[in-house]
């Protein structure tokens, strides 16, 4: 069935979800499902996989306009899916089936709060720019499991680094025409990113798109020995990478330093909220039941 095929997508934590046409697919599953279920007996089967496909669209939306720094797209996305989720404590009554829609419930709530943090990092400066903008959103925001800043701030402060910036590469229709269209979105511990090691960090990543877009897990390493400086970059999204800088030579194996990023990164790209879709996973055995309940193959 098509619907267990969009799960089963996420399942490779070393590829990024091509999640423009997952997108695509959850639209246009909608559509044929009123021609489909049309026994009175099944409207309420209709209504349960509407709801579904609804709100993972509005979800995988959300990480869409996320890793392109849109910030408010993906705001109104998120707030749309959270509407959606908090409507699902009234669409089902899950004390009547706990391992089926209340289990389902419960991954996309972890999905979204992971979306939450990511957010909350990407956009940060723009909550600070507007007190009264990040007032208003501020109850949303305080249900993101994953402290991004904090996680970063931290592992500067007790390690060497000298900058951690996240920097959104320019679409690949579009010719860069300089540093003005590699924004730096995050940057610790200074204010500003250091724009005096822009040219070499674009040049790293342009010269390494092969390796950077295989979306390992192990981090570009370079060391320039003219300016004394380590760089570690890894992409997160198909355009944003993280740079983490040493202001001398770092061991490309260094663990800590390794392991930093693993974690970062995993988190960021919600690679264990992903794996608990897989057969030993908690949620393997939902997606078994929706195929049985619903036993349709879209068109």
């Amino acid at each position: 069935m098509k619907m267990i095929d969009i799960y089963v997508s996420f399942l490779d934590t070393n590829t990024m979800p091509a999640y423009n046409e997952l997108k695509k697919k959850l639209n246009n599953m909608q559509m044929p499902l009123s021609t489909i279920f049309t026994h009175p007996f099944l409207q309420q089967i209709r209504h349960n996989l509407s709801s579904e496909l609804s709100l993972f669209e509005k979800l995988v939306a959300s990480q869409i306009k996320i890793s392109k720094w849109k910030f408010k797209d993906a705001l109104f996305f998120i707030c749309q899916s959270q509407a959606d989720i908090d409507s699902w404590k009234f669409k089902f009554d899950f004390s009547e089936n706990q391992n089926t829609w209340f289990a389902l419930h419960s991954w996309f709530c972890k999905y979204h709060r992971a979306l939450l943090s990511k957010f909350r990092l990407y956009f940060r400066n723009k909550l600070l720019e507007d007190s009264r903008r990040e007032f208003q959103i501020k109850d949303k925001l305080s249900f993101s499991p994953v402290d991004y800043v904090e996680t970063i701030q931290k592992f500067v402060s007790e390690s060497s680094c000298f900058n951690i910036t996240f920097v959104l590469q320019p679409p690949l229709t579009k010719k860069s025409e300089g540093i003005k269209d590699w924004p730096g979105v995050f940057t610790c511990p200074q204010a500003e990113p250091p724009t005096m090691h822009w040219p070499n960090i674009i040049s790293l990543i342009t010269d390494n798109l092969n390796i950077l877009d295989m979306f390992t897990l192990s981090p570009l390493y370079y060391y320039d020995t003219k300016v004394n400086t380590t760089y570690f970059i890894i992409k997160v999204e198909v355009r944003m990478s993280v740079v983490i800088m040493f202001m001398d030579k770092k061991d490309k194996d260094d663990s800590i330093v390794n392991d930093f990023i693993l974690n970062l990164v995993s988190e960021l790209r919600s690679s264990k909220i992903f794996l608990m879709l897989k057969p030993q996973g908690s949620y393997y055995e939902v997606l078994n039941s929706r195929v049985e309940e619903a036993n349709v193959e879209f068109v």
